[in-house]
């Protein structure tokens, strides 16, 4: 008998260019993807019409040629407050465009490469201003001084959004020198940090002398009516009410949170597409939700700072001798957990956190859903708490692989 191998029906470059090909020429549900991104401004922000009068309010005293108040804005995340900003600072510079008195700054302090060093962020503000600065080579008290001579003839508002992300990168210092310096200068500050001011230097809190505008979460109906607005502009078909109820209760779950809600939608359709199919149904929204809460586990993980990872690190080896019974209990406590962080510390040279700051870092990998912890009582050997992981072994192996290019596996 003579086995006949044969080739494969479809070889790899005969698949790649299949999928392109009916990518190109095929039709698509989608007419125009980018009205889902969390980062599109509509021609209208639903729900959100208090907060944009109050903003308005603050800001137009510009148009008489006075700096407003610094103006912080709070709130959780994918409430709409940098949306908010951005489409009243839109409505406001639609009508002061050739006026050359005013001037606008956004900058994204969570950018890499812009705002991680003093010097970066002070470059970037001029760059907005249209000032060629080189990328090393001046002090910073140099580019403070430039920043404020370009700035001294105009009534300029600057933007920073996740502004406490700056302040733990570079300090508070420079908040104090530019506002100290530049007297045309009015900060609108972003954050979804409640506290991020407490531990300012006084003299920096009080230079700041500012409004405050706090963004409520959205509930289930508000999330519905944005989803509907946008879906009726987004896709070439009518996606149906359930699919967009459903996209809507999910994401009022998870803190109100607009971003998640218009992330899951599109990644919904997405999926669709993919198959072909010629509509959304709800199996399509289960998905997307399954591929979201994935991916965001390990992009948080990748974010998470050395020490956070060697927290986790030391809370996923320890799990891992428990199952198979190589360790000496079935469970994992934080006092276990402390101690085998200390070995990451001392293999990685790293410097070691006190283990009150250690607990803080598991309640912060906690709320990312990667460990669930419980406080339990021991008897006469007190109160412990009690560490598990909370991923399945697919989104593990990946979590390991993160962990193994940081050195801690």
């Amino acid at each position: 008998m003579q086995i006949s191998y044969g080739v494969p029906e479809e070889t790899g470059v005969s698949i790649v260019r299949k999928v392109f090909s009916q990518y190109q020429t095929g039709h698509s549900i989608f007419a125009d993807k980018n009205i889902l991104l969390p980062e599109y401004v509509p021609d209208d922000i639903l729900h959100r019409e208090a907060e944009m009068e109050q903003l308005t309010h603050m800001l137009a005293p510009v148009l008489k040629g006075y700096s407003p108040n610094n103006i912080f804005i709070y709130g959780p995340v994918g409430t709409g407050k940098t949306i908010t900003t951005k489409f009243v600072l839109k409505e406001l510079f639609d009508i002061v465009k050739k006026n050359k008195k005013i001037g606008l700054i956004y900058i994204n302090c969570k950018m890499k490469r812009v705002s991680d060093t003093e010097y970066r962020l002070l470059a970037q503000m001029l760059r907005e201003f249209g000032v060629k600065v080189p990328d090393t080579g001046l002090s910073t008290n140099v580019l403070h001084r430039r920043l404020e001579m370009t700035a001294e003839d105009k009534k300029t508002i600057v933007v920073l959004d996740e502004v406490d992300t700056l302040i733990q990168k570079i300090g508070d210092g420079f908040l104090y020198s530019m506002l100290r310096a530049a007297g045309n200068m009015s900060l609108i500050g972003i954050t979804n940090n409640l506290t991020w001011q407490n531990g300012l230097d006084m003299r920096v809190v009080s230079s700041l002398a500012q409004e405050e505008i706090v963004f409520k979460k959205y509930n289930a109906n508000q999330l519905y009516d944005i989803l509907k607005t946008r879906a009726e502009k987004a896709f070439d078909i009518k996606v149906s009410d359930s699919v967009i109820s459903k996209c809507a209760a999910l994401a009022a779950q998870e803190h109100g949170d607009a971003r998640r809600a218009l992330t899951l939608l599109k990644t919904a359709g997405e999926l669709a597409d993919r198959d072909g199919a010629p509509n959304i149904d709800e199996s399509y929204v289960d998905a997307a939700e399954g591929k979201m809460n994935s991916d965001r586990v390990i992009e948080s993980l990748k974010g998470q700072p050395r020490q956070a990872q060697a927290v986790f690190a030391s809370i996923l080896e320890l799990s891992q001798k428990a199952r198979t019974g190589a360790w000496k209990d079935d469970r994992v406590l934080s006092g276990d957990v402390y101690a085998k962080y200390r070995d990451f510390c001392r293999i990685a040279k790293m410097r070691e956190l006190t283990q009150r700051r250690v607990c803080d870092l598991v309640k912060e990998i906690e709320s990312l859903g990667m460990i669930e912890t419980n406080v339990v009582s021991h008897g006469r050997h007190g109160r412990k708490t009690e560490i598990r992981i909370s991923v399945d072994n697919s989104l593990l192996n990946k979590a390991k692989l993160i962990l193994a290019e940081a050195g801690f596996v």
